[in-house]
């Protein structure tokens, strides 16, 4: 068969050639896969975390990320995950308030803005000379606090004094109309640490100014502090100005590169001087694509009061794409190149040290997509990795196809070509058959 087949001989390797480079996936990677190369250390047998260095980005040939791997010292993948780092929770600190004492005159005598002497902005300067029973009650200002607090913080008496005293609260907007914050509150100290209480909670809603009412007169407050929830910091993000250039003669189109996959989060195109242009923002992943809608916008810059410069801000965006353009829409064109900043969000790989040490992070071979390893993990007991020496990057000598690209024409025109030579095989049989026979 395979002498009178000689075209076989030719087809088969030829097949195996072409599907071996077709789905390289079918094999395990090598770490001499991949361009980029960082070598990492850190304990052994434990999680680790190393933030996604820029070199990364911009040696990426996928956007998703998924052509990255860690493999061990001895060259075997090692599982991980990568993630967005998370936001953090910052303690504002305390803010010291001040207070003023009410005389009243009767137990149920609120004060009212004929009694404060306050500013133009409400912050209240002094309460006016009033006569009646020793001050048991005292005039809170929250009008100069940026946020709300979430409780107060009271000490009371003399230094070490014990004390054990029932609080009522009210709040007011306007010092015109008050609310009772109808939960019994107690302030206490017995003379050592952890058996006093020396917080009150806020009634909610508006409250710019409060009424502290205590039931006895003998204990005057030493010091009253806004204590403040937790605020969530968002993550962080880093950020680089990209330069443009032209494109065509009519000063109405600008080109941007970024250079690399980076995870983005916001862009903008701040102007160098007053302008006002109307433009239309598209992008795209790859030079040979078509350039998509991102936006419409109006960019400006104009001078405001005090030196204030008012621009148009930035745009927020998800999007990984390299290649950025800037097309004027109105009658007016660009007068100069307007600038582009990108913000980014910041990424950590996090792998388990598995094997022995050091580890590589590699990147930049497209031919591997995303792969499962390790499952999200809680944060405690993870530990950095440091890296050991700068990031290396040698270009592959053959790029990777794209998804949608020809590696699936060429298989197919490979089938179509044996099967074009099998049919001329099987018609040149039949005809020497029919001659044999003759």
């Amino acid at each position: 068969m395979t002498a009178k087949n000689p075209s076989a001989l030719f087809l088969l390797p030829l097949m195996l050639l072409y599907g071996q480079n077709l789905f390289p996936q079918d094999r395990a990677p090598r770490l001499e896969d991949f361009a980029g190369s960082l070598v990492l250390t850190g304990a052994a047998g434990g999680l680790l975390r190393f933030e996604i260095p820029e070199d990364l980005y911009r040696g990426l040939e996928r956007p998703d990320m998924g052509d990255i791997r860690v493999f061990d010292a001895q060259g075997l993948p090692v599982p991980f995950t990568i993630r967005e780092t998370a936001g953090s929770s910052v303690d504002p600190p305390p803010v010291e308030l001040p207070f003023f004492p009410w005389a009243e005159e009767n137990d149920v005598s609120l004060p009212s803005g004929a009694d404060i002497v306050i500013d133009a902005e409400g912050t209240i300067l002094n309460i006016k000379g009033r006569t009646g029973r020793p001050a048991a009650s005292y005039l809170l200002d929250l009008s100069r606090l940026e946020t709300a607090p979430s409780m107060l913080a009271v000490s009371l008496g003399k230094e070490g004094e014990i004390y054990n005293t029932a609080v009522r609260i009210y709040a007011s907007a306007d010092l015109a109309r008050w609310r009772e914050f109808g939960k019994s509150q107690v302030l206490a100290w017995f003379g050592e640490e952890g058996t006093g209480r020396e917080f009150l909670e806020l009634p909610p809603g508006e409250n710019r100014y409060l009424l502290l009412k205590f039931d006895k007169t003998d204990l005057p407050p030493r010091n009253i502090s806004a204590r403040f929830a937790k605020v969530e910091a968002p993550p962080e993000a880093k950020e680089r100005m990209i330069s443009g250039e032209w494109y065509g003669g009519d000063k109405r189109r600008v080109r941007y590169d970024t250079g690399g996959f980076y995870p983005l989060r916001t862009i903008e195109f701040p102007l160098s001087q007053a302008d006002s242009v109307e433009a239309v923002i598209r992008n795209r992943f790859h030079g040979e694509d078509e350039w998509r809608f991102a936006a419409r916008i109006n960019l400006f810059r104009f001078n405001g009061g005090n030196g204030e410069i008012i621009t148009s801000g930035a745009l927020e965006t998800e999007s990984r794409a390299p290649y950025w353009e800037l097309e004027a829409a109105g009658e007016a064109a660009f007068s100069s190149i307007p600038g582009c900043r990108i913000r980014w969000a910041v990424y950590e790989l996090l792998f388990l040290g598995r094997g022995q040490g050091p580890w590589t992070l590699a990147w930049g071979n497209g031919e591997y997509g995303p792969q499962g390893g390790l499952p999200e993990a809680a944060g405690a007991g993870i530990e950095e990795a440091r890296p050991l020496g700068a990031s290396q990057y040698r270009p592959r000598a053959v790029k990777a196809p794209r998804e949608g690209g020809w590696g699936p024409l060429v298989l197919w025109g490979i089938l179509l070509l044996a099967a074009a030579i099998l049919s001329g095989l099987a018609f040149y049989i039949a005809k020497s058959m029919a001659k044999g026979k003759q």
